[in-house]
């Protein structure tokens, strides 16, 4: 999987992120594997006004997304103790759910 900050790096700033998403594609032992929750995130995030991306490469990045993302069901969930004491030196932890 690639992390949402790192496909937005390399389209905003290329060099080492778009590095890492070209050899993802350029690599047969490699699958780029998303579930629809993150490839649905992917785009939502690359439709924000703040990163100013013009209608012809978020068209292009969808194209990438659709056709070089392999889709996986995702049927587990897997919970995430957070210790907030050890993040943020406070007491205190929280409980998260990735599914």
């Amino acid at each position: 999987m690639v992390d949402t900050n790192v496909l937005v790096s390399a389209i905003l700033r290329g060099r080492i992120p778009r590095e890492v998403i070209q050899f993802i594609i350029d690599t047969p032992d490699y699958d780029w594997m998303v579930s629809t929750e993150i490839l649905k995130e992917y785009k939502e995030v690359l439709r924000r006004p703040k990163f100013k991306l013009t209608e012809d490469i978020i068209e292009e990045w969808w194209f990438v997304l659709d056709t070089v993302t392999k889709l996986v069901e995702v049927n587990q969930v897997i919970v995430i103790i957070i210790d907030r004491a050890t993040l943020e030196g406070k007491q205190g932890s929280s409980i998260a759910e990735i599914t």
